[in-house]
């Protein structure tokens, strides 16, 4: 089920909500069994091996164990924090492109799951089930009270029926933002509901690689600037791509490289979007097939139809083209 974008309820309706806090990491289900468990992405691929650690001890893989045997459905976000314990997508960037990291990797960059959502307990299903119920469900299971290495598994505080302690929470956290979901609304697994909002501190947005700008001076001969796209119109395999501009910032050397190394085999001849740039503006750009989603903070869209002041926050491989959202 996924979030979509909004305001925070009106004060007459928000006690019929509660609020979670917005996790800057990478939504994942975890399906728990006595013989085994894995993660699945929001695409639908398999990531149990990009995060092994995850495993514990004392975390997903003896989970059913702890919990009488039960199989479970969790669903999720996996996130790496910084130095001042808030979710950093910049960090969680360097594992989730890694299908099998190696222990210094994971020594470096620690993750953790965190669970906001119960659909499955003893092989019965709680998607029809309302939030409220789910939640109950999911604080009986007493996760975060279990035995934990580091805190691999961890179920976040909610908050019923008060919108500006939530939205206060999520600032002096320094979070992305809050999600909003009705008490009274089941689970629709892979649709947007009306039930779930998600409302973000800063404009954030994600994006489709469509080329690649040269750079200059201590970029020169390497990659400057991405071109991205967003679609025109709802999601359809053939609908066409409309230039978003270009991000220049927000990248480190190694993530340059990493971009570049990824893009050249991409290399088409001609502009996959229905308005590239003409003259100057369209010089030294290298085209390809866009394949690659993207996140970018920005400030406003402008009266072109471009992000303005975008910085780069990395790839998403845990999202498909046909995912991306108009404009």
């Amino acid at each position: 089920m996924l979030a979509s974008p909004g305001v925070l309820p009106a004060p007459a309706e928000q006690d019929a909500w509660a609020y979670e806090m917005k996790w800057d990491g990478m939504r994942a289900l975890a399906d728990v069994r006595p013989d085994g468990w894995r993660l699945v992405g929001r695409s639908g691929k398999d990531a149990t091996t990009s995060f092994p650690d995850l495993a514990g001890p004392h975390g997903l893989a003896d989970l059913s164990a702890r919990l009488g045997g039960q199989a479970l459905v969790l669903d999720g976000e996996i996130v790496a924090t910084d130095d001042r314990g808030v979710p950093s997508f910049a960090l969680l960037q360097q594992r989730m492109n890694i299908a099998r990291p190696t222990p210094q990797l994971m020594a470096a960059v620690p993750v953790s799951y965190l669970v906001f959502d119960v659909l499955e307990i003893g092989g019965n299903s709680a998607v029809d089930l309302p939030y409220r119920d789910r939640r109950r469900l999911l604080e009986d299971l007493d996760l975060a009270s279990a035995p934990t290495d580091g805190g691999l598994i961890q179920v976040p505080p909610v908050i019923e029926g008060d919108a500006a302690r939530a939205w206060q929470m999520a600032e002096a956290m320094d979070l992305e933002g809050v999600v909003a979901k009705r008490l009274d609304c089941p689970y629709v697994a892979g649709k947007r509901a009306a039930g779930w909002r998600k409302i973000k501190r800063i404009q954030e947005r994600e994006v489709i690689v469509v080329g690649w700008a040269e750079g200059e001076g201590r970029r020169s001969n390497g990659l400057g600037a991405l071109v991205v796209a967003v679609p025109d119109g709802e999601p359809a395999p053939d609908r066409p791509l409309l230039l978003a501009g270009k991000v220049g910032t927000g990248f480190t050397d190694a993530v340059l490289d990493q971009l570049l190394e990824r893009l050249r085999p991409l290399a088409v001849n001609e502009a996959p979007v229905v308005d590239p740039p003409t003259g100057a503006a369209g010089r030294r750009i290298h085209w390809v097939e866009p394949q690659l989603v993207g996140e970018v903070a920005y400030t406003e869209w402008t009266t072109a139809n471009s992000l303005r002041h975008p910085v780069w926050r990395g790839l998403r491989p845990d999202k498909s083209p046909h995912e991306v959202v108009p404009r």
